[in-house]
């Protein structure tokens, strides 16, 4: 008050005369009566603090900083001010230092990353690393990670640390508590009801007691009850974690919330997946998981809000070896990846799971446990495309669960055994695993297990030619997906049923059952699905001639297939782009697309899609009129479509084969392959051999 009293030419007289605050208070008023001012109040603690320096003229203005929100004040404007944005951080740094580092991307944005937009921490770092001319920008990067994680003051964070530690003294011991424990929890944001574990405290004590640190800027609340703490704030709660010998309750602590986590998430995975064995005893579940979790749609909004934690917390518990975690995490997690179509990850997930189990059984060996794993680890190699891992892990899961008679297990087991032998162009062995099961799941009377065994020997019947089996096999499933009512398998049976009819050319049905999944797939979220669902309706489209529509279907197929790692179907996807393109006469795009297909086919070694490849650069070249080229291209196709034992793929290159030939004038040559082709549409039930005939 003085300070201001002087700042207006106060008299000294009048100043020594007012004795008390209120005084001061009232002195102040009349000075500055009548008069507009503009006051900066930095560091303000609360209103009352203030009420005695607001000016009073009309049209006066006063600006104030705090390291809370500040309350009661009639006609306030709240502005909060945030993190720097990257950019923003940059050219602080720059005018600082007076140096330029857009030449060191790198190592500008981990600094950026680093100090997370705090000016004081930027302008600190920069003042020091001008003071040191000879530094690089990765010397201040490594002694800020060296030193946020040391207890001991140094010139570099000590001012950014005494900011902290007057905004942590001015809470009150249970605030603090439950900032340390925030900073203990392993992922970078938090739930309301997962905070409330943390810190032991029922929710509606908890919700208060973070709406605290909110009001302090100690952190941040993202979204409705989401809550996240700055890094460097979160090292600095650390270290009063070891300063004040707080570590065996914050372990206790993280123990809650991991419990908290598996619960939950094994709880989701069970509404998600029922049919799904589990390793080990259920765990409980809460009234409040068993509320908020209690729909499919919820228990996956609620593994997606939550599967950066969930990862964080099973890298958190594998590190320090807590043993209840470390198996059961990962493998509920994984299920969950791999309905996301991160498939390396759940491979991760699997592997960690696996070596858990194996060494909390030390000399004990569970089959089941090793079953389970395993035959889940087989199918995410499958999908990576690592088929010799995948082999692997199938026949030790098929082991494991012979090994304890288990005969459920068996039939999930021959289910991965046959998707490896018929990823790796093995048909006929793949058919007798997929028919293993088949006959399995009818003695033990599983019926989800027949529906899936038989709607994959379905696949596999078809690409032997045996389209009316197929078809058969294919619909029985179906119809045990619907009385189960199993939506998940219901779309993984339609969007196959679809296919079968799709490559024989009946594309009415094809599109009527592509619908009905798309719908399935759309409310499940499952974006290889979609994809799937994308590629092939996107193919039904160019086949009637709706090129456009068609290419915006792959183009979506193909993003998704990406994203997700799958390269067998991006190379299909990519071979029909080509197509669509051709049909358009753009060939200069159908190349690239064709070229990004034949990289791709070279790296997985899968003679069907090397066939399927050849056969449409094939294409491209005939539309071009070079026929020579055509027919070494369709003779490459044919001899991958052998190796395959893909009988349509085959009457595909024979019956290019006759039409390039015919073009350079050998009719008896073309007719030739066009009868071979024939024999082979009819086999498979083609519809529209039509042409060929007529040729």
């Amino acid at each position: 008050m003085t300070q201001l009293l002087e700042a207006v030419s106060t008299p000294a007289g009048e100043l020594g005369r007012a004795g008390s605050l209120d005084a001061l208070a009232a002195l102040w008023r009349r000075r500055n009566s009548g008069r507009r001012l503009l006051v900066l109040l930095d560091d303000v603690l609360d209103a009352e603090q203030i009420a005695p320096l607001l000016p009073t003229t009309p049209g006066s203005v006063v600006l104030l900083t705090s390291r809370r929100r500040i309350s009661g004040l009639v006609g306030a404007r709240q502005h909060t001010v945030r993190p720097l944005t990257d950019a923003a951080a940059s050219a602080l740094l720059t005018q600082i230092t007076g140096r330029d580092f857009t030449a060191d991307r790198d190592q500008l944005a981990r600094f950026t990353r680093h100090c997370g937009g705090l000016p004081l921490a930027i302008a600190v770092a920069a003042a020091y690393l001008r003071s040191r001319p000879t530094w690089r920008l990765n010397d201040i990067v490594e002694r800020l990670t060296m030193a946020v994680a040391s207890a001991v003051d140094d010139s570099l964070t000590s001012p950014i640390r005494a900011a902290f530690a007057m905004s942590y003294r001015a809470l009150a011991p249970a605030h603090r508590t439950l900032l340390r424990r925030l900073a203990a929890h392993p992922g970078d944001d938090i739930g309301l009801q997962a905070a409330a574990v943390l810190a032991a405290m029922p929710v509606g004590q908890a919700d208060l007691a973070l709406d605290v640190l909110v009001e302090h800027h100690l952190i941040e609340e993202t979204a409705r009850h989401r809550y996240r703490l700055h890094d460097l704030l979160r090292a600095y709660a650390l270290i009063q974690i070891q300063l004040e010998l707080d570590t065996g309750a914050s372990d206790d602590a993280v123990g809650r919330v991991l419990e908290f986590y598996l619960a939950c998430a094994a709880h989701a995975e069970s509404i998600l997946r029922p049919y799904r064995r589990t390793l080990g005893e259920p765990t409980a579940i809460s009234a409040w998981g068993a509320a908020t979790l209690g729909s499919p749609a919820k228990a996956q909004a609620w593994m997606d809000e939550e599967s950066a934690n969930l990862m964080a917390a099973a890298a958190y518990a594998h590190e320090r070896g807590w043993s209840r975690h470390t198996s059961r995490l990962p493998f509920v997690l994984a299920q969950h990846l791999d309905r996301r179509g991160h498939w390396s990850q759940a491979v991760q997930m699997l592997r960690k799971a696996l070596d858990a189990a194996r060494a909390q059984q030390g000399e004990t060996r569970n089959d089941t446990v090793s079953g389970q794993l395993m035959t889940d680890l087989a199918a995410a190699h499958v999908r990576t495309g690592d088929l010799d891992e995948a082999l692997d892990a199938a026949e030790q899961a098929l082991d494991a669960w012979s090994g304890c008679g288990d005969e459920r297990g068996q039939g999930d087991a021959l289910i991965e055994l046959g998707r490896v032998h018929w990823h790796a162009r093995r048909p006929t062995v793949a058919a007798q695993a997929f028919g293993r099961a088949v006959a399995i799941f009818g003695r033990i009377e599983d019926r989800r297990g027949q529906a899936v065994a038989g709607y994959h020997k379905g696949i596999v019947l078809f690409e032997l030619g045996e389209s009316e089996a197929a078809l058969v096999q294919t619909r029985e499933a179906l119809k045990m997906a619907r009385q189960l009512n199993d939506p998940v398998l219901q779309c993984d049976v339609l969007a196959n049923l679809g296919e079968m009819y799709r490559l024989i050319e009946d594309h009415d049905k094809a599109l009527h059952y592509f619908r009905q999944a798309q719908k399935l797939a759309d409310r499940q979220g499952n974006p290889h699905n979609i994809a799937i669902l994308a590629s092939n309706i996107g193919a039904v489209h160019d086949h009637t001639g709706d090129h456009e529509s068609a290419l915006a279907s792959f183009r979506t197929a193909l993003r998704l297939f990406q994203a997700v790692g799958d390269r067998r179907n991006e190379v299909d996807v990519l071979v029909h782009l080509a197509r669509a393109h051709t049909r358009l006469g753009d060939y200069e795009s159908s190349l690239v697309s064709i070229e990004r297909a034949t990289e791709l086919a070279e790296q997985i070694r899968d003679p069907l899609r090397h066939a399927r490849v050849c056969l449409e650069t094939g294409r491209i070249r005939q539309a071009q009129a070079r026929y020579p080229a055509a027919v070494h291209l369709y003779r490459a196709s044919l001899g991958y479509a052998r190796q395959a034992a893909a009988p349509l793929d085959q009457a595909h290159a024979h019956q290019a084969l006759g039409d390039a030939l015919l073009a350079l004038n050998e009719p008896s040559a073309a007719r030739e392959h066009w009868n071979q082709a024939l024999d082979l549409y009819r086999q498979l039930g083609y519809r529209d051999a039509d042409p060929i005939t007529a040729q």
